[in-house]
C-alpha cells in the first residue's frame, strides 16, 4: 500500500510539474513577480516572466553585471531596485500597460505587458 502510496505521488507530481506555466494570470501578477526577481538579482527566474525581447534585455544586463567590478555591481542593483508598488494597469490602444513605482529616485514605469498561451509576460525589448 504505501509503495503504490508513494509512486502515485511520484507519477501525480510529474503529471503536475508538466501542466505548470510560468507567467501569471493576471498583468499585475507577472509585472509584480518579474520586478521581485529583478530586485533579487535573479536574472534566470525573472525570465520567466518576460518575453523573448525582454529575456534578450536581461541577457545583456546580466553579462554587463558579470563583467563589472564590486563598485559597479552595487551600482547596477542600485539602479535596478524598485520597492514595487503597483499603481494600475489598463489597456491602452490594444496593449496592457502597467504603471509602477518606485525606483531608485521615486520614479514612475511604464511596463508593457503581452499575454501569451493564457500568461501575462513582461514585454520591455528596449
Amino acid at each position: 500500500m504505501i509503495k503504490t502510496l508513494g509512486i502515485g505521488s511520484i507519477l501525480l507530481a510529474l503529471v503536475w510539474s508538466g501542466c505548470v506555466t510560468y507567467g501569471k494570470k493576471t498583468p499585475e501578477d507577472a509585472a509584480r513577480t518579474f520586478f521581485e526577481k529583478l530586485n533579487k538579482m535573479d536574472f534566470d527566474n525573472a525570465n520567466k516572466y518576460a518575453t523573448e525581447a525582454t529575456q534578450k534585455r536581461l541577457h545583456l544586463i546580466r553579462t554587463e553585471f558579470n563583467m563589472s567590478n564590486a563598485e559597479e555591481r552595487l551600482l547596477m542593483q542600485q539602479n535596478l531596485q524598485m520597492s514595487f508598488k503597483l499603481l494600475q494597469c489598463n489597456e491602452i490602444d490594444g496593449q496592457m500597460i502597467c504603471k509602477v513605482c518606485c525606483g531608485a529616485d521615486s520614479s514612475e514605469a511604464t511596463v508593457p505587458m503581452v499575454q501569451r498561451d493564457g500568461a501575462w509576460l513582461v514585454d520591455m525589448p528596449e
